[in-house]
């Protein structure tokens, strides 16, 4: 990492020593109890990470969860995350006798791997301590895992002498496979993290019932190196880690690499599903895993993945809204769209694509309903009570014509009298 440090980076990672110092003073079990003291805080004030995870958790459909059982896995998710937070501070600690923190349920099957192939593609998901398993890899074997770097120089420096303490190295993502695929072919085995979003992937999975986009990138090394895959799976137990090494995935080379590697991702998706639902309050719903906008032209405040469209009753402004909501299905194509039509109006939801959800209502009380995975709201019937319903859930933005033409006027930087649809154009755009 080449960025210089700045004043405000010396001071930031002088602050984080210093709190990481008095943490790295407790004892692991001491430091679970605090996270689990916290958990309620974050949960009651976090209002952007709650939003996210119960949107997640909505969205998670397999899981077939209530109200009640989102909540709960909402703080137990938040407490997982202060745990792996806090315990970064104690990990340097353990450089001697890592097996005090992280235990492996199988072993030989790792070294049996090593001594058979040489080196292996690991992966693993965002579970309980994802860095455990990689600390625990290369104090046996040489490994190269990619990162990317944090902004703070100071805090990135520190963070690699954690993650690199052993016969680990980190690398940055640009040109990651390339680099992966020559320490493969030289003995040293590779590591990834693949469950984060990908929206610009060509692959996608179902992940919990619901179309999660994802890279290649662990499959494709597998396939470029002709090196097996492994997934690695992370729980916590009684203050300790306890990881297992699955079954290997091998590259089917008869077929061809835009083939071969979804088929691959496809066993290792399902893995990952496996684990979660057995274990889900130790994975990170925090994160924006069902993203499916991409960083184009939409600004990040608006750049969401579950979109809830409302249409007037009124016949003129119910017409003009389609023509809004054509605008809104250009700008959110790969997003998941509902629209909510009056009663009096549903012989329009023919036109619909397959891909929109379409919900009827006769009375505003329809629409207020306990929906927990919209991210944004269109409310193009201007009614009462939509914006504060649906914000009190977990919607991001609710947003009305009268904020969309003020959108589009800030855009501008005066006042213009516009078509509807390049109104709402203008003002979900960037500048």
């Amino acid at each position: 990492m080449n960025k210089q440090a700045s004043f405000s980076d010396y001071i930031k990672y002088a602050l984080v020593r210093s709190f990481g110092f008095i943490i790295s003073l407790l004892s692991i079990k001491i430091i679970h109890s605090i996270a689990k003291g916290l958990s309620p805080l974050f949960y009651y004030f976090y209002k952007p990470g709650v939003k996210q995870v119960m949107s997640n958790l909505s969205l998670a459909t397999k899981m077939k969860l209530s109200l009640k059982q989102k909540k709960i896995l909402c703080k137990q998710s938040f407490e997982n995350l202060i745990i792996i937070l806090l315990e970064y501070f104690k990990l340097s600690q353990f450089k001697s006798n890592i097996e005090k923190i992280i235990v492996c349920e199988n072993p030989k099957k790792l070294d049996d791997l090593i001594k058979t192939y040489g080196s292996v593609v690991f992966a693993c998901g965002h579970q309980s301590n994802w860095e455990l398993p990689f600390l625990y890899i290369t104090k046996r074997y040489p490994t190269i895992a990619v990162g990317t770097p944090v902004n703070n120089p100071l805090l990135y420096k520190w963070i690699l002498s954690i993650r690199q303490m052993f016969k680990g190295e980190v690398i940055v993502p640009k040109g990651a496979v390339k680099k992966c695929v020559q320490a493969l072919s030289q003995g040293k085995s590779a590591a990834l993290v693949f469950d984060q979003a990908y929206p610009d992937s060509t692959y996608s999975y179902p992940l919990l019932g619901c179309r999660a986009w994802t890279t290649l990138g662990p499959a494709v090394i597998s396939y470029r190196s002709k090196k097996p895959l492994i997934m690695i799976s992370t729980q916590r137990r009684h203050n300790r880690y306890y990881c297992k090494f699955h079954d290997p995935i091998f590259p089917d080379f008869d077929l061809d690499i835009k083939i071969a590697c979804p088929k691959s991702m496809q066993q290792l998706m399902q893995a990952l599903e496996f684990d979660i639902m057995k274990s889900p309050h130790e994975w990170l719903w925090v994160h924006n895993r069902w993203k499916q906008v991409g960083v184009n032209f939409i600004p990040r405040r608006f750049r969401h993945s579950k979109v809830l469209v409302i249409l007037p009753e009124d016949m003129k402004e119910f017409y003009l809204s389609l023509k809004i909501l054509k605008v809104l299905q250009e700008i959110y194509s790969k997003s998941f769209i509902s629209v909510f039509v009056p009663k009096a109006r549903t012989e329009a939801q023919h036109n619909f694509p397959s891909s929109i959800e379409v919900k009827i209502y006769s009375y505003t009380k329809d629409i207020l309903i306990e929906d927990w995975a919209t991210q944004i709201v269109f409310d193009l019937s201007n009614k009462e009570n939509i914006k504060r319903h649906y914000l009190k859930r977990s919607a991001f933005e609710v947003l009305n014509l009268n904020d969309l033409d003020c959108l589009a006027s800030q855009r501008l930087g005066y006042k213009k009298d516009l078509e509807a649809q390049k109104k709402v154009t203008l003002a979900l755009s960037r500048k």
